[in-house]
């Protein structure tokens, strides 16, 4: 079962919305607990969660395979924001929503 960041993420980047200096070709290895929002930022397993007013940021760290250099697995980094906390308590996006993702 995907997590909400995993979903989102997915989403991003079969729409084109992935920013990065790198070509993508899969992305991997990514957690979200959302029972651990409560705060102004949190520390959940590999990556934080922060909450400016009613909108959350995500870091997370992932493992992304790059094309090129036989389409090599490494780490990365990134960045979700402007994510938005529904009645139900689940994180929600717009279809405007940009994920930066940085090779480490």
């Amino acid at each position: 079962m995907k997590t909400k960041i995993e979903e989102i993420i997915q989403n991003a980047f079969e729409k084109n919305k992935i920013e990065t200096r790198e070509k993508i070709i899969s992305i991997e290895d990514i957690e979200f607990n959302k029972e651990q929002i409560g705060s102004e930022q949190y520390k959940v397993g590999n990556f934080t969660i922060y909450k400016e007013d009613d909108t959350y940021s995500a870091y997370f760290n992932c493992r992304l395979t790059i094309e090129g250099s036989a389409n090599m697995k490494t780490n990365g980094t990134g960045i979700i924001t402007d994510l938005k906390e529904n009645d139900l308590g689940d994180l929600t996006y717009n279809d405007s929503i940009r994920v930066s993702i940085n090779k480490l």
